[in-house]
């Protein structure tokens, strides 16, 4: 049998609210991993395109 949330005690409900807290924390610290690493993948590009470069360029085969 299904409860509903208004059958449920209110030592049910927090710990409801608990557990959703442990959700939306560990979606949080997802997002944040996933916008350093975007972070991480743009950061040479905006250093090519803006010619800010960390160390000078190295000639290779493609560039001689």
């Amino acid at each position: 049998m299904e409860k509903k949330i208004s059958d449920l005690t209110v030592i049910e409900l927090k710990s409801l609210a608990y557990d959703e807290l442990a959700k939306i924390e560990l979606c949080q610290n997802n997002l944040r991993a996933l916008n350093q690493e975007i972070t991480n993948r743009l950061q040479p590009q905006s250093n090519q395109l803006s010619g800010n470069f960390d160390s000078p360029p190295t000639a290779t085969t493609e560039t001689v």
